[in-house]
């Protein structure tokens, strides 16, 4: 086991030019710690107690195409095109899969994703399906499955969950208008800070969700690729919205956005 002074230290040392003696507010933003497994684990430490852990989800189909293009804000059209041409493939063939094979199949292409034990259906035993498994593990570095994983918020929330009181799960549209001043007020009570005012407009052009309703070609549109990539992004999708939304609502905490919602997923077990 770590020593309480050994695990501070550790942690200490993300801050190299904060003296502790001065007692200042800190903090860090890292998205790979949603994923790691070692982190909740770690921030859930007696020695943590008063740190305060704040999880940002944004749509998972935005996310997911945003991480793939390379989009925060605007991408060349050259990029985009490029992106799109690997994706097309992927992506299109991965949401024909579940068709055939089952959910449970996607999930087993993924080894250091978490179990998930909400499917009901079985994955299917069809020498297709099990060609797929053999094939696609030599994929999972590829910039398709990684965003794709990532955008699965119901596999990596659980850990964060159990951690109680001292996190906090905010939404991006809790943060772009008009809702947010709103988001704003509840991140500055939920730090225990006074409210500031911050021109937030820069948020919007560059986290606006579009919702899971709009035409798969607007959205197209905005990552530049085509409408078939995001109607194949939006059903692997559906099961995990379901998911996080169960989860959230089991935690007492804020149920996911309407415009993370686009009907009910199929093979959805609603324990």
């Amino acid at each position: 086991s770590v020593s309480s002074a050994k695990l501070r230290r550790l942690y200490a040392n993300n801050f190299p030019r904060i003296d502790p003696r001065d007692f200042k507010v800190t903090g860090e933003a890292s998205a790979g710690y949603l994923y790691s497994k070692a982190a909740p684990a770690f921030f859930k430490h007696a020695h943590f107690g008063l740190m305060r852990l704040v999880v940002v989800l944004r749509q998972p189909t935005a996310r997911c195409l945003a991480e793939f293009t390379g989009r925060t804000g605007t991408q060349s059209n050259e990029l985009s095109h490029h992106s799109s041409n690997g994706s097309m493939t992927l992506f299109t063939s991965l949401a024909a899969t579940v068709q055939r094979c089952g959910l449970r199949v996607l999930h087993t292409l993924c080894p250091s994703c978490p179990q998930d034990t909400s499917f009901t259906d079985e994955a299917s035993s069809a020498p297709s399906c099990h060609q797929l498994r053999e094939h696609d593990l030599s994929h999972l570095g590829m910039d398709e499955t990684r965003s794709l994983w990532r955008s699965w918020y119901h596999l990596f929330l659980p850990a964060w969950l159990n951690i109680g009181p001292q996190v906090l799960v905010l939404y991006t549209a809790e943060l772009v208008e008009p809702l947010t001043a709103a988001g704003l007020k509840k991140l500055s009570h939920f730090l225990k800070l006074q409210p500031a005012e911050l021109n937030a407009s820069h948020l919007s052009p560059s986290v606006d969700d579009l919702p899971e309703t709009a035409p798969a070609q607007a959205v197209g549109r905005r990552f530049n690729i085509s409408e078939e990539v995001v109607m194949a992004v939006r059903s692997l999708m559906a099961h995990a919205v379901q998911r996080t939304d169960w989860l959230m609502r089991r935690a007492n905490r804020p149920a996911v956005p309407v415009t993370w919602r686009r009907g009910s997923p199929p093979h959805l077990d609603a324990k």
